[in-house]
């Protein structure tokens, strides 16, 4: 038998061997035929030939490619590995072969239900060589890991990377969360080293979502996933959703930060001057804790939109107003209190929209939902009861107020607009009903908006044709016109519409026109109505007995800690000069190639707490309000470019430096407005 030929083989099966730990079944996958088929000659010839005599040994080599064969056929890719590891390898005669495994054909068939998700041979090998897949990922790497097997693979990643890695464990199923639950040194471990763990058993969208809290834009381009062998042929549907998910997450931490560079400063300034009005009125939180004090199980909510098929069905609304609990977006109020439709509140949350859309005072005694950057002249001249939703920039002021009251300010879930925020609200007040109108989010009939704004459509067109236009299906299940900011808002719907669904929510989609929402009932206002709105509620008087969010007592504890903020920019100002200075002595040292001496890795040390500064400092996303816009391309380059370390440090220095910027503009603007 030719030498060549078995070390040819046996390179091969180590080849073979070694993907399949590391999961990369997608190269090798469709070569493993092949090699089985190599082997099962192999196999014959040391029987044909005399080489292999005794029976029993005949027998072997027949149950082991018996075994591979079996494996293969069920996908169970990890006893696929031990098994070329722990037989064919010593039948080959490679030199790193490990005692031989004991297999027999019952006890695959007994695993292949569910298949193993360790190694059942090798399992401190096979996490080893999972991980030397994702060795030395790039700084500030985010690695989601979904399925947690035996928990070693997690302590071989992180040993094999550097500690600005960030790792997300996803507990796939029951069964990873019941072994997670009870593995106190594993628990202990990912606490160490900081690895966030989240259960996706179930509700994995709405898990998921959390993750756009948990990291900053920059890190977008950073991600990577690690999917634990075996886990990915148990649940391939799951794993999908899972990667797709995460890069829609990670995808609106951009969108989120762009509107931070465009409108940061306008956003916090008219946040601290609506801070006094806020304290003194209402917040979503009062209105859904009163809402859901009534039995709503039963009762639809209606969520109306400005889209321009809003013209077909607003004028049946007039006969719904006290069969259900009708939103409306800013934009379709002007149509609403032209045809005379009373709705029970109105929602609004762009800091830049237009005063005419305001205009008509008929709209102005509604109730509102704003959020806290509002446009200030807008709140002046409104009458009826105003409801706040914490927003962009109002971390740190909700730590005040939890702090100083017991009480919490928190957002409400958005997906960019105020439609998505309309939606959020009403999930929240729990309704299991919820009918939507004039969601087009599509150009139906080359319009954008429903009828009553003439003087905005020539500027629609405008902005239609300077967008980058996209085909999607439409609810008649024709083509339609849409953009890409519209259809990030309809991805966002049918993500939401998933977790709702879990949650026994029906989502009717009564726009009778505009893109197709996927997972929404299609159905006329006319057939909505008829079928839920058959028991009348007085939302209005609902409402009217909501209760203010703070007292007198508690709003002027808050100011007067909001006020004392600009002594803590302060001594964060002095945080961020010491920042500088080990900065300069990085660049000294490595200036003067001294990385092997003591002071080299205290000041990188040091430098990694300054790194974790902006996830951690809570006045962090108030001073980059202001300090968004004049950070340009610094933050894309120091993630994303393959710097040397003086260029990051140089280029840091002046990311540190529009921090500075920011904070001083921050101070600056509390003093002036609570002076």
């Amino acid at each position: 038998m030719a030498d060549n030929r078995i070390e040819l083989l046996d390179h091969k099966v180590q080849h073979i061997i070694t993907c399949l730990y590391q999961n990369k079944v997608e190269e090798i996958y469709e070569s493993i035929p092949g090699m089985l088929q190599e082997l099962q000659e192999l196999f014959n010839e040391l029987i044909q030939k005399g080489i292999i005599t005794d029976p029993s040994q005949q027998e072997y080599l027949v149950s082991v490619l018996k075994k591979l064969i079996y494996c293969y056929q069920n996908t169970d890719i990890l006893s696929l590995a031990d098994i070329l590891r722990a037989d064919v390898c010593t039948l080959i005669g490679a030199h790193n072969a490990i005692e031989e495994q004991e297999y027999t054909l019952c006890d695959l068939e007994a695993d292949a239900v569910h298949r193993v998700r360790v190694s059942p041979a090798y399992p401190a090998y096979a996490a080893k060589t999972l991980a030397q897949r994702y060795a030395n990922l790039k700084d500030y790497s985010v690695l989601f890991i979904y399925g947690l097997g035996d928990g070693r693979a997690i302590k071989e990643l992180i040993a094999q990377n550097n500690t600005t890695v960030s790792f997300v464990l996803l507990l796939a199923d029951e069964k990873d969360v019941a072994f997670y639950e009870q593995a106190d040194e594993l628990r202990a471990f990912c606490d160490e080293h900081k690895v966030k763990v989240l259960n996706v058993a179930k509700a994995m969208q709405e898990t998921l979502s959390m993750v756009r809290y948990m990291f900053t834009y920059q890190q977008k381009e950073l991600v990577e996933f690690c999917i634990m062998p075996n886990y990915d042929a148990t649940y391939p549907k799951e794993c999908s959703a899972m990667i797709d998910l995460v890069i829609y997450y990670m995808g609106l931490l951009y969108m989120e930060d762009a509107t931070m560079a465009c409108f940061g400063d306008l956003i916090m300034t008219n946040t601290l001057r609506n801070i006094p009005r806020m304290l003194k009125e209402y917040n979503h939180l009062t209105l859904v804790q009163r809402v859901r004090r009534e039995d709503v199980e039963h009762i639809p909510a209606i969520l109306v939109s400005a889209g321009p098929s809003l013209d077909k069905n607003i004028r049946q609304l007039k006969d719904l107003e006290d069969k259900a609990f009708i939103v409306a977006v800013d934009s379709a109020l002007k149509a609403l209190v032209r045809e005379g439709i009373q709705f029970h509140i109105g929602i609004s949350s762009d800091p830049r929209k237009e005063f005419s859309v305001f205009a008509d005072e008929r709209m102005n005694h509604y109730p509102m939902m704003l959020t806290p950057y509002a446009r200030p002249e807008f709140i002046d001249v409104l009458t009826g009861k105003i409801f706040f939703q914490g927003g962009i920039g109002l971390d740190y002021i909700n730590d005040i107020v939890v702090q100083e009251t017991h009480k919490t300010y928190r957002d409400l879930q958005t997906g960019g607009s105020v439609a998505t925020d309309a939606f959020s609200l009403i999930r929240e007040c729990g309704f299991k009903n919820i009918i939507l109108m004039g969601q087009d989010l599509a150009f139906t009939g080359g319009r954008g908006h429903v009828s009553g704004f003439e003087d905005s459509e020539k500027a629609n067109i405008e902005h239609k044709n300077s967008r980058v236009i996209s085909i999607v299906e439409g609810n008649d299940g024709q083509d339609i016109e849409t953009d890409v900011q519209m259809d990030s808002y309809r991805q966002w719907f049918e993500k939401e519409v998933l977790i709702a669904h879990e949650e026994d929510v029906r989502v009717i989609n009564a726009t009778e026109g505009g893109a197709k929402i996927h997972g929404t009932e299609i159905m006329t206002l006319k057939e909505a109505a008829g079928e839920l709105c058959t028991r009348q509620i007085d939302f209005k008087a609902i409402i009217e007995d909501t209760e203010s969010a703070f007292t007198q007592e508690e709003s002027e504890k808050i100011l007067a800690r909001i006020k004392k903020i600009p002594d803590e920019i302060d001594a964060f100002q002095k945080d961020l000069d010491r920042a500088i200075e080990d900065y300069n002595e990085l660049i000294h040292l490595e200036e003067s190639k001294a990385r092997e001496l003591p002071q080299y890795g205290e000041v990188v040390k040091r430098i990694e707490k300054w790194n974790k500064m902006e996830k951690e400092y809570r006045l962090m996303t108030m001073i980059r309000m202001y300090s968004a816009q004049d950070e340009g391309e610094l933050g894309d380059n120091i993630y994303t470019e393959d710097l040397t370390v003086i260029e990051i440090a140089n280029e840091a220095k002046e990311l540190i430096a529009c921090y500075k910027k920011g904070a001083e503009r921050l101070s600056d603007h509390i003093k002036s407005i609570y002076s």
